[in-house]
């Protein structure tokens, strides 16, 4: 059930970046976000609450990163 609702509510893109990723979602609620790096840090958060936001990517060092996307309906 997770799998579906992230892929088909939440779009991420453009991947890879080294400047700007942006993110839309379904949901008229926030959305909190992590992006944490391969060994686990957590190197951004926030929230987004608008259905269409755009992070900066642009401080990171170059690497793999994960994200980490919630709100009240999942986890």
């Amino acid at each position: 059930m997770f799998k579906s609702l992230i892929k088909n509510d939440i779009n991420e893109y453009t991947n890879p970046t080294s400047s700007l990723i942006t993110i839309e979602n379904n949901y008229s609620s926030h959305v909190h976000y992590k992006i944490m790096s391969a060994s686990g840090k957590v190197v951004l958060n926030g929230m987004i609450r608008t259905k269409k936001d755009q992070l900066n990517m642009s401080g990171l060092a170059l690497g793999v990163y994960f994200i980490k996307i919630q709100n009240q309906f999942f986890k």
